[in-house]
């Protein structure tokens, strides 16, 4: 049986385009700006500009890269996920966009694997209206409010967690069941290694 299960979202170039678009529309208006007060040295827009990259790319998306780019597959022989432990990678991620490279595990190096987290769904408290700029963080927001996913234990002592949120959120009751399958794909490469 090589049956193989799927979670979360692959990388993509989503971050640094919307890093780079934040540069341009904060340049062409503190250019506009400038330009209005008979600035003399319109230049410093570009610094504006990379001050908003830097906040976007560096500051905001390294935070969220585990939540909303978690992508990992299971099997009974191995394990890939995004290694989003460290700074640097989560920072190398957003440039590679989708030639992030998937770290791989074999199962048979899991000594215990458990779910963690709510199984039921927590939907966020309606409100009357959202502002329109908050409306791009909803996803992120209901994803905080369902953490859930592995902890993967290794015979070397590392644990490794493996996000699930953003799946529970478009698909909760898929997203269970396929944890329980991928829960038992985890033992069994286990247990076959053992034998």
């Amino acid at each position: 049986m090589n049956e193989m299960i799927t979670f979360g979202k692959k990388m993509n170039f989503r971050p640094l385009v919307i890093s780079l678009a934040y540069f341009l529309l904060a340049s062409l208006i503190a250019w506009d700006v400038l330009a209005i007060v008979n600035s003399q040295n319109k230049n410093w827009a570009w610094v504006i500009g990379l001050i908003f990259f830097a906040l976007v790319a560096f500051g905001y998306y390294p935070n969220v890269l585990p939540i909303e780019f978690n992508y990992c597959e299971i099997s009974a022989k191995k394990i890939r996920y995004y290694d989003h432990g460290s700074y640097w990678n989560r920072i190398k991620m957003i440039f590679l966009g989708k030639a992030s490279p998937l770290k791989e595990i074999a199962t048979s190096e899991v000594v215990d694997a458990k779910f963690l987290g709510k199984k039921s769904l927590v939907k966020m408290a309606p409100t009357i209206f959202y502002p329109m700029i908050l409306i791009y963080f909803v996803g992120i927001i209901s994803s905080v409010n369902n953490l859930c996913g592995f902890q993967l234990k290794l015979a070397d002592g590392r644990e490794i967690t493996l996000s699930l949120s953003r799946d529970k959120i478009y698909e909760p009751e898929k997203t269970i069941n396929q944890s329980e399958k991928a829960l038992e794909l985890i033992n069994q490469g286990y247990t076959l290694s053992k034998s």
